[in-house]
């Protein structure tokens, strides 16, 4: 089943947009403000219709726009690999005596 890859559609926005300013881009586009694109090109989804307005515009097939699940799995595996990266970095050393701590001594 394919899935959505809104990298994969921030990459290919960017790249149509070239050296044009959002602003300038959104006065071309009906009904898409340039803080839209913005969050698109950040890789935030955009919604169903500004999907398609800028598959229109990119003169892509929504469909080049979609991953595998083997490539969601993928994507997911790194994205728990960066959350287990950053928990590690947050827990406690090992001297901090946690007892204490919920004792609130």
């Amino acid at each position: 089943m394919p899935y959505f890859d809104p990298q994969l559609f921030a990459a290919a926005v960017r790249n149509k947009r070239g050296d044009l300013s959002l602003r300038d881009v959104a006065a071309r586009l009906e009904n898409v403000s340039a803080s839209t694109l913005s969050r698109i090109e950040a890789g935030e989804d955009p919604s169903l219709r500004t999907f398609f307005i800028l598959c229109e515009w990119l003169r892509a097939d929504p469909l080049e726009f979609t991953t595998t699940a083997i490539g969601k799995v993928a994507e997911l595996e790194r994205r728990i690999t960066a959350i287990e990266a950053e928990l590690a970095r947050l827990r406690p050393p090992a001297y901090f005596d946690t007892d204490a701590f919920y004792r609130h001594e």
